[in-house]
């Protein structure tokens, strides 16, 4: 049987959950434009204007968002490995092991945006934004789960059919995560949240970009 040689990872992009945000995951600044008009201003008034239960319940929704991606990130990382030399079948079911590892950090993810709270304030503005997080991790729990999948079906007496086939869904599984990463920040910062609420989050160890 022929010999490959390690799985070779086409992965040299940020992590979801990594470094697609400058500083960390949340911006203390963003808010009001200058242009903004009468209504986005009495908007912006009764969001700064939010009692310290709510903005404590908001505190806890970033918290939750960075830490689900904190583990989501580790998990990642611990899937993706090398070996020294594999037989074609032990490569082919590596490469399914990652993707399959992928796809359950995602699942765990979604589990636990599906589980964020929610504020009192437009709370269907956060249900939204727990939504929108939700269908991201499902989407690529989905995708890599159908990866490996497709992965566990190749034939490995054709080894290079076979490298070829592991890479190119690697490769297309890490560009997904990379694709979706810049919604993270997106989200966080359309959240109706008052300064006070961003500049906490911001400072909290989870929601720190890792270095």
């Amino acid at each position: 049987m022929a010999v490959c040689r390690g799985i070779l990872v086409v992965v040299a992009v940020c992590l979801l959950g990594g470094c697609a945000v400058d500083g960390g995951w949340v911006d203390p600044d963003a808010g009001l434009s200058p242009q903004a008009d009468p209504a986005a201003v009495a908007r912006t008034s009764e969001i700064e204007a939010a009692g310290p239960g709510t903005q404590a319940v908001m505190v806890a929704f970033y918290q939750s968002v960075c830490a689900l991606q904190t583990r989501y990130r580790a998990e990642l990382q611990a899937a993706e490995g090398g070996a020294g030399q594999l037989t074609a079948v032990q490569y082919r079911d590596a490469a399914v092991a990652m993707l399959s590892a992928r796809a359950t950090a995602a699942e765990t993810a979604r589990r636990s945006a599906a589980e964020l709270p929610i504020p009192d304030l437009f709370p269907d503005e956060w249900r939204s934004a727990q939504a929108e997080l939700t269908l991201l991790f499902d989407g690529l729990d989905l995708a890599d789960r159908s990866r490996a999948t497709e992965m566990a079906a190749v034939d490995p007496a054709d080894a290079d059919h076979l490298k070829t086939t592991a890479r190119n869904l690697i490769a297309a599984s890490a560009q997904q995560i990379e694709n979706e990463n810049p919604r993270i920040r997106v989200v966080a910062d359309r959240l109706p949240a008052p300064k006070q609420v961003r500049r906490q989050a911001a400072e909290l160890d989870e929601c720190r970009t890792p270095s």
